[in-house]
């Protein structure tokens, strides 16, 4: 449950439309996502969380988030600019295109990496 609890803030704190930067997360969510423990998120590490966060989410494994599914993580709001074809739902395209575009936007310095 605990393990949850912080994917999902740290889903919700690396949502685009939020656009947080790194050194803005806490310890244990910087360290969740740094698996090497190099002081750095690299875009690799960054992306494989993100494509297992989308696997969490889609409760029922049909390949898209619903609004019901995103509850709790996402506003309505932040769903709709996700949802970038207005379907009703996010498919895995859609979610890693926003969170990896979020990841080049936090990279400042265009090394692949996120620090704090």
């Amino acid at each position: 449950m605990k393990k949850n609890v912080l994917l999902l803030s740290l889903l919700f704190a690396a949502a685009p439309v939020l656009a947080q930067p790194a050194s803005a997360w806490s310890t244990a969510h910087f360290e969740q996502l740094d698996t090497n423990k190099d002081g750095k998120i690299s875009l690799t590490e960054y992306e494989i969380f993100m494509h297992s966060a989308f696997t969490r989410l889609d409760k029922n494994g049909n390949g898209a988030i619903t609004i019901d599914e995103a509850a709790g993580v996402l506003t309505p709001e932040q769903f709709k600019k996700l949802d970038a074809n207005g379907d009703g739902k996010i498919d895995l395209d859609e979610f890693m295109q926003a969170v990896m575009a979020d990841f080049e936007q936090q990279d400042l310095d265009d090394d692949k990496h996120l620090t704090r």
